[in-house]
């Protein structure tokens, strides 16, 4: 596998697309922790002081789905453009093209997860229970970051062919988000719609990260099979398909 085999190079792309992110900003990489946390008040007062959302500690109900979501999104919307925004590494270096959506999602996955664990430490706080599930939730970690890499490959290789896919994505993220559980519970969605949600790749993770860092309890087998035939389904779909317009993204980049 290539990117295996080159994987010191994935690494140093990985970095230089995390320094580059940053480069020139006075707070740097703090940014990781202040865009989704001040994100996550708003939505908080929103629905607790306006709304009315009666749910305990229900900042860090929405931190828990808020963080995974925006390294979702923001992957998304990178690799789209990533091919072709990095074609002057494929011509000056020869570097692999699956490489480069790889190493972006890399990046963001690296962002996302020095945010998302400064926090940790409030969750095991409020739920001292959330410490012991660390090893599954590392688990849903890596594969929430390869079922991401995986749309990623998709969206990348179809830009490529199809400019329209970046205007696209961030139309379809906008709609995305509202059908994903990330600032409310699954349980306040009517029954016939909530069986809809689960045709969303996202709410078994969501609800994952929900039960392991809310509630400090184990996620369903239903839920832990869903996230994993996702993953598996998205990621090889991915991988596959680029592999398979290789030689035509070579010609077009």
């Amino acid at each position: 596998m290539v990117i295996w085999r080159e994987r010191k190079t994935v690494l140093a792309l990985a970095w230089k697309f995390l320094r580059d992110k940053y480069q020139g900003t006075f707070l740097g990489i703090l940014w990781a922790l202040i865009t989704p946390a001040l994100l996550g008040l708003v939505i908080s007062f929103i629905f607790t002081r306006i709304a009315r959302m009666d749910l305990p500690r229900f900042p860090l109900f929405v931190i828990s789905g808020l963080f995974p979501w925006m390294y979702f999104s923001l992957t998304l919307q990178e690799s789209c453009s990533s091919l072709l925004d990095s074609s002057s590494l494929v011509h000056s270096f020869g570097i692999s093209l699956p490489l480069i959506p790889f190493s972006r999602s890399l990046a963001n996955f690296l962002n996302f997860l020095l945010g998302f664990f400064l926090f940790y430490p409030f969750f095991i706080y409020f739920r001292p229970p959330v410490l012991l599930l660390l090893p599954l939730l590392l688990g849903v970690l890596f594969l929430f970051f390869l079922l991401t890499t995986g749309i990623g490959f998709l969206l990348a290789w179809s830009n490529v062919f199809y400019r329209d896919v970046v205007h696209l994505i961030s139309l379809l993220l906008l709609f995305w988000f509202w059908i994903t559980p990330v600032f409310y519970p699954l349980s306040l969605i009517p029954v016939p719609y909530r069986n809809w949600l689960f045709l969303n790749p996202l709410t078994p993770f969501m609800l994952s990260f929900q039960a392991l860092l809310y509630e400090g309890k184990l996620p369903s087998l239903l839920i832990i099979f869903l996230l994993t035939l996702y993953t598996l389904i998205f990621y090889s779909l991915g991988r596959i398909t680029f592999a398979r317009k290789l030689k035509e993204l070579k010609k077009r980049i």
